[in-house]
């Protein structure tokens, strides 16, 4: 995939899958991203709003980046993400 051209600030939030309540981390997906091009302020990231196994499970999403607000990640070309 080419690098994303645009307003790095253009999110479109979604969930992967739901939460698997059964697991203790909650978790049904693992996924592993692998920059293949520089990702830095002013390129499209890949981008999460944290939760802990201890809070709620919140299906509103505004709720959720209101509680575990936005983190950006940002690497080199070869940069690897595992969420």
């Amino acid at each position: 995939m080419a690098a994303y051209i645009g307003d790095p600030k253009h999110w479109g939030w979604y969930r992967d899958g739901g939460h698997l309540i059964e697991h203790p981390l909650r978790m049904k997906n693992i996924q592993l991203i692998v920059y293949l091009s520089n990702v830095d302020e002013t390129t499209h990231c890949f981008s999460v709003s944290p939760e802990s196994v201890k809070q709620p499970i919140l299906d509103d999403r505004e709720a959720q980046l209101k509680q575990g607000g936005i983190c950006n990640l940002y690497g080199d070309a070869g940069t690897a993400v595992f969420v």
